[in-house]
């Protein structure tokens, strides 16, 4: 199990020039520019599997634009994982994301948007022989989901659902399995420069193969809740951390789910 994502921000005092101010509603931006987002997310997370601990440390760079009715995005994390008495570093899958608005209603107030979310997740390196050592999925993983989200002044719901299909290499020792879940969040937002979110994530995995034999240890559901705060002191930069806690996880092997720690920073032109 992969431990991953986190953002982290700084500098400035222009948001707390009018902390009062009505500003546009949470999290939506219906009209403006295109605009350019660089971001540096750490995370780091951890798991036991048959007994034997595994820590994960990951530092992601992303880059992406966001827009009125779309987002695209690009992201590559550089990854240390300890095991047991052993540990390694290698770059993880490199992933594209993005979304584009389908359905869209608004009042002065409010919004309410639905929008398709779509990912692809491509491997940097064959990576390990064995799927409890291994960085990377040694596949390509297309991914799809559907988002919705309530927008006001000063806060906001969201829902959203979403699949990944893996498909291994050729000759890769490990196969990494399907996996789907679902999730909703409510934020809120008493300053301009300050944001609270808490979420609810479920998540199925089902088993990888190694060696063309199933691993239940790989297989589990669980049920994340999670809490985030974002400050923004300024317009074009934004830091945010965060916890998630695993409040229950099955797996016919085993497996048990860590905490992931989160911390990053984001730089927006």
């Amino acid at each position: 199990m992969r431990a991953a994502v986190l953002v982290l921000c700084l500098y400035g005092l222009e948001a707390l020039a009018c902390p009062t101010c009505v500003g546009p509603r949470l999290g939506d931006s219906s009209a403006g520019d295109v605009q350019v987002q660089a971001s540096v997310r750490s995370t780091v997370g951890s798991d036991r599997v048959t007994g034997v601990e595994r820590l994960e440390w990951a530092n992601e760079l992303g880059a992406g634009l966001i827009g009125s009715r779309f987002t695209a995005g690009v992201g590559l994390p550089y990854l240390w994982r300890r095991v047991g008495d052993g540990d390694a570093t290698a770059f993880g899958d490199l992933t594209a994301r993005g979304s584009a608005e389908l359905v869209r209603r608004e009042s002065p107030d409010s919004s309410d948007t639905l929008r398709l979310l779509a990912g692809l997740g491509l491997p940097t390196s064959r990576g390990s022989a064995a799927w409890r050592t291994t960085l990377g999925t040694q596949s390509v993983t297309p991914s799809l989901g559907l988002g919705f989200r309530h927008s006001d002044q000063d806060w906001a719901l969201s829902a959203v659902a979403w699949g990944a299909l893996p498909f291994a290499l050729p000759n890769a020792p490990v196969a990494f399995g399907p996996s789907f879940g679902t999730g909703a969040a409510a934020e809120y937002e008493p300053w301009r420069w300050l944001r609270l979110k808490l979420a609810l994530d479920l998540k199925q995995q089902l088993a990888a193969r190694e060696g063309g034999w199933a691993l239940p240890e790989s297989q589990f559901f669980v049920m994340f809740l999670g809490g985030d705060v974002r400050v923004q002191p300024v317009r074009w930069l934004a830091a945010t951390a965060g916890i998630v806690v695993p409040l229950v996880c099955v797996s016919p092997g085993g497996y048990e789910h860590g905490r992931i720690y989160r911390l990053g920073v984001e730089l927006t032109l």
